[in-house]
């Protein structure tokens, strides 16, 4: 894994000068960023408005954009900062080891690890396979709630065969609504599980969840009134947005597979993005067993 420490360097800088330079707003990660909040159609991420929030955050006005670490937490950034550049082996290995314990599929090597700066998320991949992942170190208030964060994301990042990619980004994208659905739980279930080393909660939260087991009810309750047509596809797929079932619905189911079926059962999604098998292997187990049929 590559840690690239150049957008964090230029935001810490401009943040020590007071001064944003052109390469910080003309760099890669600056686009990423803003594609990202794009995407969650968010307040827009340009070079006037970074400009705007970034002044207000120096004046101690900025609100919750998220710049205003990097004046009132610079310090400890630089010590953060400093700590990935001095352990970016162990921390290689760390993800690669955890990785392999739940599937087959190889830690990318030449994956970027982006730390930055403002913002909502604790960090994103844009998708399966992905050449880079981003991590928002302020909102990562631990070096533990980091690894657990960078473990979660390189799964996302997982060098998965480009047909499998493929198909994940078919089924993200161009699949109908309920597909969606189970495609975030799948998706986000697995990388919850290998981010937590197998177990069903964090143990270094750094966004508030509620419990699996709940997440995991609201869950098989939607798919319920989906399969009695209560609801169709897409009002089952807006309510369901609406909740952070896609987590803790989705380790939960993540869980059960990997208690029953262990490695082999994760890479029915991990390795094939096989979402029907990798739902009946859920079913097989007993946490499954009386859930909805579905056809996928």
């Amino acid at each position: 894994m590559i840690f690239d420490l150049s957008f964090l360097d230029l935001e810490l800088e401009a943040a020590k000068t007071g001064s944003l330079s052109p390469a910080l707003t003309g760099h890669p990660a600056f686009r990423a960023i803003a594609e990202h909040e794009a995407e969650l159609q968010r307040p827009v991420w340009d070079a006037d408005s970074f400009s705007t929030r970034f002044s207000a955050a120096a004046a101690g006005k900025e609100g919750d954009w998220g710049l205003a670490p990097l004046f009132q937490e610079r310090e400890r950034l630089e010590g953060f900062r400093d700590w990935l550049e001095t352990e970016k082996e162990a921390l290689t290995a760390l993800v690669r080891q955890q990785l392999e314990r739940f599937t087959g599929v190889p830690q990318n090597p030449e994956l970027r690890c982006i730390p930055y700066v403002g913002s909502y998320d604790a960090g994103f991949s844009p998708d399966v396979g992905n050449g880079a992942i981003y991590l928002n170190l302020p909102v990562l208030s631990s070096r533990e709630g980091f690894l657990e964060t960078l473990v979660h994301e390189s799964y996302h990042a997982r060098k998965a065969e480009p047909k499998t990619r493929q198909k994940a980004k078919q089924l993200e994208f161009q699949s109908s609504p309920m597909t969606q659905l189970l495609f975030f739980t799948a998706e986000e279930g697995a990388a919850s599980l290998v981010g937590n080393n197998g177990l069903l909660a964090s143990q270094h939260p750094v966004i508030p969840l509620r419990a699996a087991e709940e997440g995991y009810a609201e869950l098989k309750q939607l798919l319920g009134r989906f399969c009695g047509q209560e609801l169709d596809e897409q009002a089952a797929l807006e309510a369901f947005l609406q909740t952070d079932c896609c987590y803790t619905g989705g380790v939960y189911i993540a869980y059960s597979v990997w208690k029953a079926y262990g490695r082999d059962g994760m890479d029915t999604w991990s390795a094939r993005a096989d979402l029907d098998a990798y739902y009946q292997a859920f079913r097989s187990a007993p946490q499954g067993a009386d859930w909805p049929a579905l056809s996928l």
